[in-house]
């Protein structure tokens, strides 16, 4: 509601409607092509990745509070699709024009975590022209086990930060109990890989909403089945 500060609160509803990112619509000519002045991209939690992302515009001429729409991109997943239910955060990569979404690595907050769920998908802006209209847009799946990690860690490494330590018992929950559960199950998360390089916990709870540009692309080329080019959008050139 509006008030003394000019906020104002609105409610949109989309299942699963627990929204964990929020990104700026760039693209001028999907704006205008939903009639909207203003537009926003958000992943949803609790979902595969290709029925959570969404578009959230403003109607053009309406006043501030009014006005709003929620819209779910029609998409479809390709390259390393399964299971990527917990989308975490939002970006994009202004020299690309790719909008990136990462999800989390699915651990509990008592650990441990799970390799193989973590994810980054991407679309190409330009390219969804309308949002729920056919062919649906492809959503470039890869999940490499904890790739993401390694490069945000490594670029810590080399800076000058001051970082917080890990706690004892988070590195316990966290780290040593996945490195167990990779010997294990004989998981690729083994003690050389993962020895000075697992995510710590200061660190992994960094990709909870958080907005930031990969400085290269986290995504291989894709090597998965390739979906109907009459179904969808083709935007990928090759890495």
């Amino acid at each position: 509601m509006a008030g003394e500060d000019e906020l104002f609160q609105m409610e949109l509803n989309l299942h699963p409607n627990e929204a964990s990112g929020l990104l700026t619509i760039g693209n001028e000519e999907l704006l205008g092509e939903h009639g909207w002045d203003l537009g926003f991209w958000a992943c949803l939690d609790e979902g595969e990745i290709e029925d959570c992302v969404a578009a959230i515009g403003h109607r053009r001429g309406s006043p501030d509070e009014e006005g709003w729409e929620i819209e779910r991109l029609r998409a479809e997943a390709s390259g390393a699709a399964g299971k990527t239910e917990d989308a975490e955060a939002i970006t994009r990569d202004e020299s690309m024009g790719y909008v990136y979404i990462l999800g989390s690595h699915f651990g509990g907050k008592d650990g441990p975590l799970q390799p193989k769920r973590g994810f980054v998908a991407r679309f190409r802006e330009a390219d969804v022209g309308h949002v729920t209209e056919v062919p649906a847009m492809e959503l470039d799946v890869s999940r490499r086990s904890f790739a993401l990690h390694c490069l945000i860690n490594d670029a810590l490494k080399e800076s000058d930060l001051d970082l917080l330590p890990l706690g004892e018992q988070s590195h316990k929950a966290l780290i040593a109990a996945t490195i167990k559960r990779g010997e294990k199950e004989n998981k690729k998360v083994g003690r050389p890989r993962a020895r000075g390089r697992l995510p710590d916990q200061h660190r992994r709870r960094g990709l909870q909403g958080e907005r930031y540009p990969p400085p290269r692309s986290p995504l291989p080329h894709n090597r998965g089945r390739a979906p109907d080019p009459g179904r969808v959008r083709r935007h990928r050139p090759p890495l």
